[in-house]
């Protein structure tokens, strides 16, 4: 039988952007030999490293299977496709699904895009409907601007939560809502969970966040974001869905000269701010996640279910 069917636990590590989930969730997957899914809609593209804050790791050769590991901890869902290959929330749930029914350490699902969070947890029966391949290239020709204006109109309640610089997204929720009558986000109902879920939420001061993340995107600049852009451009047209991503999307107007390099930075700060503010938006609404400030909150947390599930 599955470790899913015996609904294993599963941790997960949750947050704004910038809040120190990734040193956590390391540290606490040392601790209990766990092993690392990335719940980041971002880090699953090759080559974008630096400016989706990827952590430093090296694949290695598992039998056959060629794994990431960083500081021995191996991660799965990270760079695992090329930029313009298309990759829909039913291929992370199904290829997570995957991973967390054939690996047999405790798994720890760590991010912030709180839709892979959700679909995962809450086991999301996923809108399929009708496809319009005409109506989603008349889309995907519009500007974002133009397509969440659309969408916010003709559905409201998706508009809330959906990732907004996420232009294949906004198209492909769009496509359902006109071309099936209804609801995007409310066409994905849950299922029964499939594991027992502990969702811890680290909790940040919003002045400290902010500090955070502008020091971040510094860093970024100074490790190399815009020579990663230029690199990437060289094999891939600028205007791919996937480079809509804060930081290179702006990074890419500074260098077709629409803005200037200190603009670009004071963009890419401010938007990675309102993101975060949006996935605060989306987290808080889930009463189950247990919010914590610290590793020693978090491991105490983590004892106290694992018991349950070694002596069931």
């Amino acid at each position: 039988m599955s470790r899913a069917n015996k609904k294993s636990p599963l941790i997960v590590i949750l947050g704004p952007t910038a809040s120190g989930k990734t040193e956590l969730a390391l540290r606490l997957a040392k601790k209990f030999s766990g092993f690392i899914i990335s719940a980041d809609s971002r880090q699953i593209y090759q080559g974008m490293d630096i400016g989706t804050s990827k952590p430093e790791g090296e694949i290695k050769k598992i039998k056959g299977e060629k794994i990431f590991f960083v500081q021995g901890i191996p991660h799965f869902m990270i760079d695992i496709i090329p930029p313009d290959q298309e990759f829909t929330l039913a291929d992370y749930q199904k290829q997570a699904y995957k991973i967390l029914t054939t690996k047999y350490q405790l798994p720890f699902l760590v991010g912030g895009t709180g839709l892979y969070i959700s679909a995962i947890v809450d086991n999301y029966k996923l809108p399929q409907g009708k496809v319009d391949k005409k109506l989603r290239q008349e889309l995907n020709q519009q500007t974002k601007e133009d397509l969440l204006k659309k969408l916010k109109q003709l559905d409201p309640s998706t508009y809330l939560v959906i990732d907004k610089n996420n232009k294949r997204r906004l198209v492909r929720a769009l496509e359902y809502v006109i071309t099936n009558r209804q609801s995007f986000s409310q066409a994905q109902k849950k299922g029964s969970p499939l594991f027992n879920a502990l969702q811890l939420g680290i909790k940040i001061d919003r002045d400290k966040l902010y500090k955070r993340i502008d020091l971040r995107v510094e860093q970024m600049i100074k490790a190399g974001l815009i020579y990663e852009v230029k690199k990437l451009l060289k094999k891939y047209p600028a205007d791919l869905p996937a480079f809509d991503s804060i930081g290179y999307r702006e990074i890419i107007d500074y260098l077709q000269g629409k803005i200037t390099l200190d603009k670009a930075i004071s963009l890419i700060k401010q938007n990675t701010r309102r993101y975060a503010k949006r996935q605060l938006t989306w987290f808080k609404r889930d009463k189950r996640i247990k919010w914590i400030e610290n590793y020693k909150q978090a491991e105490k947390l983590i004892n106290d279910i694992l018991p349950v599930f070694k002596n069931s």
